[in-house]
């Protein structure tokens, strides 16, 4: 733990600074489509097999894997909240939407021969679920603020998986690294600046990214029963990445 704690608060933050800066110069969809990269569920995992083992780390990304379905109900549930209520209302709406279906993953979840399906089943099909928006939202602002509360936020969750990980166990470690740090920032503060068509379409754009989510996870818990550690997350994240490139070409509205 210790040794890697200056790993931690060095590589989580700088992932985010990244993510940050493109979104800002490229917009809402791209934003989204960034975010729902595994910018933070990345680190976590990757920690986890340093202090745990290349074994821990394939189980709990199998526990990442489907805690997307938490990910998707949380997007869907800010996104329609935002078209009637405020930015906390909204946010308290999502989270409870993300812990009941994270909760309920964590007591039953499929085979992965029907659960990686029906995952791929909900992508396709969540995107037409959002709200109708305009089709062209407001440009973005940010708070000057806005990437410190990301960073934080971010290390803080990498620092609370790893911490409790020998206590709760590779599948809960998994699931509690989907805990969308990223998109209650991103939801709260487009939303308090942009209005809630804007922010629909950033979490829109969120779901399209969860393809290469996926894939990653995916990718990790396979290569992790064959090729080192470092070699089993370069290998995913280039899968991640050709995952990313096709959602993008094939599905970008």
């Amino acid at each position: 733990m210790h040794s890697s704690l200056g790993l931690k608060l060095a590589l989580t933050p700088g992932i985010i600074a990244a993510v940050t800066f493109a979104g800002r110069r490229w917009g809402a969809l791209v934003a989204g489509w960034l975010s729902a990269f595994p910018v933070i569920s990345g680190p976590i995992l990757f920690f986890l097999a340093i202090e745990h083992g290349p074994a821990f780390a394939g189980n709990a990304a199998m526990g990442t894997l489907s805690g997307i379905l938490a990910f998707i109900a949380f997007y869907l549930a800010y996104a329609w909240s935002a078209t009637r209520f405020s930015w906390p209302v909204s946010l308290s709406l999502a989270l409870f939407a993300y812990t009941l279906s994270a909760g309920l993953l964590l007591a039953w979840f499929p085979p992965l021969y029907i659960g990686l399906p029906m995952i791929l089943a909900v992508l396709w099909i969540s995107p037409r679920l959002f709200p109708v928006t305009a089709p062209q939202a407001s440009a973005a602002t940010t708070h000057p603020d806005e990437l410190l509360y990301r960073m934080i936020a971010a290390v803080t969750l990498v620092l609370a998986v790893t911490w409790a990980s020998s206590a709760i166990g590779p599948r809960a470690s998994g699931i509690a690294a989907t805990f969308p740090v990223m998109g209650s920032i991103l939801a709260v503060f487009s939303h308090r600046k942009q209005g809630a068509a804007y922010v629909g379409r950033l979490l829109r754009g969120m779901v399209f990214g969860l393809y290469s989510f996926t894939a990653f996870c995916l990718a990790l818990n396979l290569t992790l029963q064959t090729f080192s550690m470092t070699e089993a997350f370069l290998l995913s994240l280039a899968v991640a990445l050709l995952a990313q490139g096709m959602a993008w070409r094939l599905l970008k509205p």
